[in-house]
């Protein structure tokens, strides 16, 4: 009878055994995944905190006033109609659109490009079109533009 108590109870402390094994497997998934976490969240902390978004903008200088908002307009225009023939069923982005037009204009602000962006859309050459998805998810919000309520964030040909 001792035996059969003895050998019951050591199956019983394997079993209890394999439970501690699996449930530290289990807590080092857990731990795992919560650096994970950690990283995206502290990510997306970065990207939100102001002063970390002004060190990625481009500076301004004395030579950005220089550069003519109409010519810009025009460069707008003719890569947005450009984009329409290349890739039709397709948007630019404005920040595909920055890169692009910083190729050109090299003391270009993202301000002055917002200008050129009005003077466009109010001339009817282009239209504007907003991110429509949460705003966390915009990759680039520096190019982004905001027109009344809307965070505009691509362009079209008309």
């Amino acid at each position: 009878m001792a035996r059969r108590l003895l050998g019951a109870t050591l199956d019983a402390v394997e079993r209890a055994g394999r439970t501690v094994s699996d449930c530290a497997r289990a807590m080092e998934s857990v731990t795992r995944q919560l650096g994970d976490l950690r990283q995206v969240v502290q990510q997306a902390a970065d990207r939100a905190d102001p002063a970390k978004l002004a060190a990625r903008l481009p500076t301004a200088t004395r030579a950005d006033a220089d550069a003519d908002v109409s010519a810009v307009a025009d460069a707008v225009s003719a890569f947005a109609n450009e984009q329409r023939t290349r890739r039709p069923p397709q948007v630019c982005s404005l920040a595909v659109l920055y890169k692009h037009l910083a190729g050109d204009y090299p003391n270009l602000t993202i301000g002055q490009m917002h200008d050129a962006l009005r003077r466009a859309a109010s001339d009817k050459r282009i239209r504007l079109l907003p991110f429509t998805q949460a705003l966390y998810q915009l990759s680039e919000p520096e190019y982004a533009l905001v027109l009344g309520r809307e965070v505009m964030f691509y362009v079209e040909a008309v």
